[in-house]
């Protein structure tokens, strides 16, 4: 892969993760983590029909490379969010 397309490719990831439709995101993740990973409990509390969960998870795995359903990469994602809201990240 070039090295010119790769920077782009990067920055697109990085500028959609901070858009307005990349929002409930985070909210989802959180939600799913603290169902215990059920799609059907994060839905309902996040008031929201569970196959948008679904669709939600996905666009993270699209954005991140890490897939909310993958035992390993949860665990990455979940870590990570972690510290993002610990503000561990900001001191970096």
């Amino acid at each position: 892969m070039p090295q010119s397309f790769r920077k782009n490719r990067d920055k697109a990831t990085a500028v959609g993760l901070r858009r307005p439709q990349g929002a409930p995101l985070l909210p989802t993740l959180r939600a799913y983590v603290g169902a215990n990973f059920s799609l059907t409990k994060a839905a309902a509390e996040l008031s929201v029909n569970p196959n948008t969960v679904v669709y939600r998870l996905r666009r993270i795995h699209a954005l991140t490379r890490r897939d909310p359903l993958q035992v390993d990469d949860l665990l990455l994602l979940s870590l990570g969010l972690r510290l993002y809201d610990s503000g561990a990240a900001e001191l970096s």
